[in-house]
């Protein structure tokens, strides 16, 4: 278990279990065991904490912009996590690869493809494209129990697996914190814990129902490129259907979500599932939303990166704005009085991770130069618009030279 993670209702930390893991470590096993065998879980594992995160750019004046987190106690964590790394075992191997999030399945993976199949489109005027971002309402608080229970015997997780996801994650209460004041305690009938180890892989498994749904049905079409049909891409709750037929083919996948909300509580949500397209007039579009709902942007946020009809503009959409982010954060660490040693650090915590998640997930299209002018603008961080007293290549040669290790 980490440390520094908040803790739930009886107030005991990871470094609690860690100093006194002597002690503690038998007795837990012994609960743990005896869950396993099919016996009930502590009352107080079904505690939880509940407290409100507001989301990014959303106005916090709503309370649907507001997500739940689960404060859970860590001995209820410590079993959770071990039955995660079981179940994630056995869906390793049920999950088909359109569903990314597990060891070896990375959300660029999603986001290259995607970029990937514009790309080779881009060539092809007479193909229309429909690409639809799926937004589920409350995706983790609509899923029902009785679906999740059914969907893990179908998929033969084993008894002792199944047992313990039971006894400790299907009976619930709760206690929301707000403004430091706690309210009565709720009961909890139906959603997937946010905080819980579990929550992820149990939604995940859901939703493979409902693309094997989508994958055997003969109307829903995907994108065609030489020999093989894209129809779709998951990550967690991020679903990205795509289609070549507009008329039917979205239409009918849009019905089948809306008639797997019945049986499984995924709810799909009109006002914030967008739709990017490719060679669509504006008549198909008007046709397209009178019959649907849902909205067409020219630009799309996806997993982390904006994007667009066309890869060209994928430079300026992510790395232009996020370097004038850059710039503007450095502005502020410029401001302080920090050592050589320090800024090389600010650049490494602020800096590298930022442009390291756009290297791994998007290309860089007719624009190299902006390499020198980044690589310019961090040297002059690092000295102070002063002329370098250190050449480049030392500055970023290997630790074990016993130099600078800055890789910028």
């Amino acid at each position: 278990m980490k440390l520094g993670k908040a803790p739930g209702p009886d107030r005991l930390s990871a470094k609690y279990y860690k100093t006194l893991k002597e002690w503690l470590i038998q007795p837990l096993a012994d609960v743990c065991n005896n869950i396993l065998r099919g016996e009930k879980a502590p009352e107080t594992w079904k505690d939880a904490s509940i407290t409100l995160i507001p989301k990014l750019e959303h106005d916090r004046s709503d309370v649907k912009n507001y997500r739940p987190i689960s404060l859970l106690n860590v001995d209820y964590k410590i079993l959770a996590n071990i039955l995660a790394n079981r179940l994630k075992k056995v869906l390793t191997e049920y999950i088909h690869k359109d569903q990314a999030g597990f060891h070896g399945r990375h959300m660029k993976d999603n986001i290259r493809n995607i970029t990937d199949i514009l790309e080779r489109l881009e060539a092809k005027r007479n193909c229309k494209v429909l690409l639809m971002f799926i937004d589920a309402e409350k995706v983790f608080d609509n899923i029902s129990w009785l679906f999740m229970e059914r969907n893990l015997e179908r998929i033969e997780v084993g008894q002792e697996l199944l047992n313990s996801i039971k006894a400790i994650f299907f009976e619930q209460k709760a206690k929301i914190i707000v403004n430091n004041v706690v309210s009565e305690e709720i009961r909890i009938e139906k959603l997937t814990r946010q905080g819980c180890p579990l929550s992820p892989l149990l939604f995940i498994s859901v939703l493979k129902v409902l693309l094997n749904m989508l994958r055997k049905e003969e109307e829903v079409k995907g994108i065609v490129v030489g020999s093989k049909q894209y129809q779709f891409k998951a990550f967690a709750d991020d679903l990205v259907l795509t289609s070549q037929d507009p008329e039917t083919s979205a239409i009918k996948a849009l019905e089948m979500i809306q008639e797997f909300e019945q049986v499984a509580g995924f709810k799909l949500n009109k006002s914030k599932t967008k739709v990017l397209d490719k060679n669509l007039d504006n008549n198909e579009r008007r046709i397209f939303i009178e019959k649907t709902g849902l909205t067409f942007l020219k630009k799309v946020k996806y997993l982390g990166v904006k994007l667009t009809a066309k890869n060209l503009k994928l430079y300026k959409d992510n790395y232009v704005k996020e370097w004038n982010k850059i710039k503007i954060n450095l502005e502020i660490w410029t401001n302080l009085k920090l050592s050589l040693m320090g800024r090389i650090s600010v650049i490494k915590m602020n800096v590298l991770p930022k442009m390291l998640f756009l290297f791994q997930t998007l290309p860089i299209i007719d624009n190299i130069k902006c390499f020198k002018e980044w690589q310019k603008e961090l040297s002059n961080f690092i000295w102070q618009e002063k002329k370098p007293r250190i050449k480049y290549k030392l500055l970023t040669d290997v630790r074990e030279r016993e130099v600078f290790p800055c890789q910028i």
